[in-house]
């Protein structure tokens, strides 16, 4: 006699559609998981990004600061500018000379260089000047140093109170202060508030 066939077991339509069910639910959850994590790597890059940005500006900051002589310059329509100008309104919030500035290939120039500071389209602008007298053709550098800038706020501290605009004015029988022996930077940033940086003048009287 012949033995009849096995049967072959197989899955029937409950067990498959609970099956896929367990597998979508398992899916689901590691997706959501791998979406957090990249979520979260993302925003920690974004994070450090940000940072080593506005180290990178206030490393810039302060060695332009450090460096301020008393050096007056000329505009572009030949007026005297001070050494040191700030505060107030224009494009310009803060404007001096400087020196120590690096000719690594030795051009024929001078190591002094006029800077300024402002704020243009949401962002903190580095101004810089190949002569530190300008004439009206006179070509200027744009540097882009922070992003997504509120506002830029500049404290000169000489010999007494600080001061919201420098050169200050003169106090009665004393004359006006050339160099202040502080400058006080306040950044306010949209998505980290204000950062504030007091700077010490290398070259300021004593």
């Amino acid at each position: 006699m012949r033995t009849p066939p096995s049967r072959i077991a197989g899955f029937t339509l409950l067990e498959l559609l609970i099956a896929l069910s367990i597998f979508g639910f398992i899916s689901a959850m590691a997706f959501s998981g791998l979406s957090s994590v990249s979520n979260t790597r993302q925003a920690v890059e974004e994070r450090a990004d940000r940072l080593a940005e506005l180290q990178k500006a206030f490393l810039f900051i302060s060695q332009d600061i450090e460096q301020m002589v008393i050096r007056p310059a000329r505009d572009g329509y030949g007026d005297t500018e001070p050494p040191v100008r700030g505060g107030g309104f224009g494009t310009y919030l803060l404007e001096f000379t400087r020196t120590g500035w690096r000719n690594p290939l030795g051009h024929t120039r001078s190591l002094l260089q006029r800077v300024a500071y402002g704020i243009k389209d949401d962002q903190l602008i580095r101004y810089s000047w190949f002569m530190v007298d300008r004439a009206q053709d006179s070509q200027v550098v744009e540097s882009v140093l922070v992003s997504s800038v509120r506002g830029l706020e500049v404290r000169f501290f000489g010999s007494g109170e600080a001061q919201s605009q420098w050169p200050p004015a003169p106090q009665q029988g004393q004359p006006a202060p050339v160099m202040p022996k502080a400058v006080e930077i306040t950044l306010e940033l949209t998505d980290m508030g204000k950062i504030i940086r007091l700077l010490a003048v290398a070259g300021a009287d004593s």
